[in-house]
């Protein structure tokens, strides 16, 4: 027998789906480098390197495909996966994949902002957009 718990993650991504077809498509507007910080919030303040945590502290990440900022965010989300073995990067595509573009707006309009600046995390209710010192300072919390 299913728990509640046990079906919230099958209920999402059928909503997803079901968004997916919904959302009109528009272009994605890229602006590599730059920066948007919505809330202070930072990692740091989320989890702490080899604390027990009671659930799995999620990170989303939107990027695109040729994207040099996305690159640059790649190789530092590895870093921070090395370092924060409780952190669950979600990594979506955007340039090609439909379905996640529709669910980077979704994220974004829950939120209260535009998707059109990549690479972009969402962190609880914490958002950055593009990748530059200043936004890893402010994800690692030294911001």
């Amino acid at each position: 027998m299913r728990t509640a718990k046990s079906i919230v993650p099958v209920v999402t991504v059928l909503v997803s789906i079901v968004l997916v077809g919904i959302v009109a498509m528009r272009p994605l507007v890229q602006v590599a480098g730059a920066h948007d910080r919505e809330d202070s919030g930072s990692l740091a303040s989320a989890i702490k390197p080899g604390r027990p945590v009671a659930g799995t502290t999620v990170l989303l990440y939107f990027r695109a495909e040729g994207c040099p900022a996305c690159a640059r965010a790649s190789d530092y989300l590895a870093e921070l996966s090395r370092r924060y073995p409780e952190l669950e990067i979600r990594d979506y595509e955007v340039s090609h994949d439909r379905g996640n573009l529709a669910l980077y707006r979704r994220v974004a309009g829950d939120r209260g902002v535009a998707a059109g600046v990549v690479p972009a995390f969402f962190l609880d209710e914490h958002r950055w957009a593009g990748f530059s010192e200043t936004v890893r300072r402010e994800i690692n919390g030294n911001g």
